[in-house]
């Protein structure tokens, strides 16, 4: 692909270091040129500024067109709007606080490769980095939009003209994302996966991992899973499940229940192997 202007939004609330963290890897990106938007959403931590402060001279310095904004919003997807309303570039991608590029060479590699022209999304893999190992999870095929989602949110590119057309409805709380690229699937609009590694996301407090039976709520009403006693039920019993778990790793030491998870995470892989 050409060397088209392509825009990062970062949005942040309250984020301590994770916001510098993620302005830092931003700022590393080797493609130009890159435009980078942070929306803030009026943090009272100080973290919006102290990362402003040192990253407005490197923006500079490498020649990447930053922009910030700190003012209160509803909510990340608000905030995420927000960012996608002010893009100038072919393609935007959120890379929200706490979560990172795979590396320096991520978008200059990602748009190295041949993508299908006046594609809607283009999407590739990522790392879950959760509080034990770094889980690599590989995009899967557009044809699952319609029942889940094929990668994160950290991991794709939107062409802008779509994501200003059609900003994230703001009533889902945790999958805001998914509703947009299975609306962009239900469309037909085209869709392409690059096999190739773009995003590192923090998967102990991300949203999603905090509220994962609200965000399976959202998702089975996007792609029109009734609401019945049934799956009411299951619901139920998903929170008692996650609620129970919660319970028992924070009473175990933190070396031992990562151990635990390891050995868990290798018992997983290889049963996967054996089943290939």
């Amino acid at each position: 692909m050409s060397s088209e202007l392509i825009t990062v939004v970062t949005v942040s609330y309250n984020e301590g270091d994770n916001l510098l963290k993620t302005m830092e890897s931003v700022m590393s990106q080797t493609y130009r040129p890159l435009e980078y938007i942070v929306i803030d959403g009026g943090s009272t931590d100080g973290s919006y500024e102290r990362a402003m402060s040192a990253m407005v001279p490197k923006a500079e310095e490498a020649g990447i067109m930053l922009k910030g904004v700190s003012e209160p919003d509803k909510g990340i997807y608000d905030g995420m709007n927000k960012g996608a309303a002010m893009a100038t570039g072919k393609y935007v991608n959120f890379m929200n606080a706490g979560d990172r590029f795979y590396d320096d060479d991520t978008i200059r590699r990602f748009f190295s490769h041949e993508a299908v022209e006046g594609a809607a999304i283009i999407y590739g893999d990522y790392l879950r980095q959760k509080d034990y190992a770094a889980l690599s999870c590989m995009g899967e095929p557009p044809e699952v939009i319609g029942r889940r989602m094929p990668t994160s949110h950290q991991a794709i590119f939107i062409n802008t003209m779509f994501m200003k057309k059609y900003p994230y409805d703001t009533a889902y709380k945790i999958a805001a994302d998914f509703d947009f690229v299975h609306k962009m699937y239900k469309m037909g609009e085209k869709i392409c996966h690059i096999p190739d590694f773009v995003a590192v996301c923090e998967a102990v407090q991300g949203l999603s991992s905090r509220h994962r039976v609200m965000m399976h709520k959202e998702c089975d009403r996007i792609v029109g899973i009734p609401l019945t006693p049934g799956r009411r039920m299951k619901y139920a019993l998903k929170s008692m499940e996650h609620n129970i778990i919660g319970t028992f790793n924070a009473l175990l030491p933190r070396k031992l229940l990562n151990k635990m998870k390891k050995m868990n995470r290798r018992r997983l892989e290889n049963r996967r192997k054996s089943k290939a």
